[in-house]
């Protein structure tokens, strides 16, 4: 069979995330890409269950399922229909029963565990107001997975941006939400976004994988192959820590130098080469694991 047909299975990714050490009990927040971990059987439903499975009863799966639409005339939100831009498995968790969803125009968040109406209550009203969703993932001592993507996919990133830094500050969108009735009623969300102002913005913005290249130096990041995908796992404290010690050092941190994004020395890092993500990169055993749709 080519490696780009290879079958992964349910239990086999279950088992890779537990030899990666995937904390049993634990809140983990995940970025994924389902095509790096190459063919699943049952598709993105089996990841998630497997992550479940890795986990247990006891621990808490959060994953982002942001919004781009809110920029479209008329955009209603509704947390229970609306597509996120953040891939398969997001969109599959959040349409779970068991799981909910934050409220807000742009930068949701969906969680299935003991502790999910912790993390989609954090912010009250409105979900993502100055990120306490993601600040709950610090306070509450989670977990970062990178499941077949780079640094650059982690939103905590900007959220480390936005706790040290000056060149990221927010704004208010508003727009319009459906209620579980039907009714459409306003919705206000406060963002952060860069500062159009700040020196050198929005051209040197960013550069994730420099802070992240810092944690794997440090021997803070567990490393392993999902199937095909490279997978990263990292304690939400050690990335805030070293993102501080490091900025404390470097005021360049989260800039890109010389106009290139850090290159990731672990695994391979793969630019797709077309269709509709062409140039988003994944992180890979191997280019020739990654899935790809069979022509017609």
């Amino acid at each position: 069979m080519a490696p780009d047909r290879v079958i992964r299975t349910g239990p086999e990714l279950s088992a890779d995330l537990e030899q990666l050490g995937l904390p049993r009990g634990g809140l983990v927040m995940f970025h994924s890409s389902l095509r790096s971990i190459g063919t699943v059987e049952g598709g993105a439903d089996t990841v998630i269950d497997a992550l479940l499975a890795a986990l247990g009863p006891e621990g808490t799966l959060v994953a982002p399922t942001f919004t781009g639409q809110f920029r479209d005339p008329g955009f209603v939100y509704d947390p229970t229909e609306t597509p996120g831009t953040t891939g398969s498995i997001p969109n599959h968790l959040f349409r779970r029963p068991e799981a909910r969803r934050t409220v807000h125009i742009v930068q949701t968040v969906a969680a299935i565990g003991p502790l999910r109406d912790t993390i989609i209550d954090a912010g009250g009203d409105d979900g993502w107001d100055a990120q306490p969703s993601m600040r709950a993932i610090f306070d509450l001592d989670g977990w970062f997975l990178l499941l077949g993507v780079p640094y650059q996919n982690l939103t905590a990133g900007h959220f480390m941006e936005q706790e040290i830094g000056s060149h990221r500050g927010p704004r208010v969108a508003e727009g319009l939400q459906r209620l579980p009735d039907g009714r459409v009623v306003p919705l206000r969300s406060e963002t952060w976004g860069p500062n159009p102002d700040f020196p050198g913005m929005p051209e040197r913005s960013y550069d994730f994988n420099r802070l992240g290249e810092g944690l794997e130096q440090r021997g803070l990041v567990r490393r392993g192959a999902v199937g095909n995908a490279i997978a990263r796992l990292f304690r939400a404290r050690d990335l805030q820590r070293t993102a501080r010690e490091r900025f404390a050092a470097d005021p360049e941190l989260f800039f890109i130098v010389d106009g290139q994004v850090t290159p990731l020395q672990y695994g391979v890092t793969w630019p797709i080469p077309d269709g509709r993500n062409a140039g988003a990169e994944l992180c890979v055993v191997d280019p020739a694991g990654v899935y790809q749709a069979r022509a017609e």
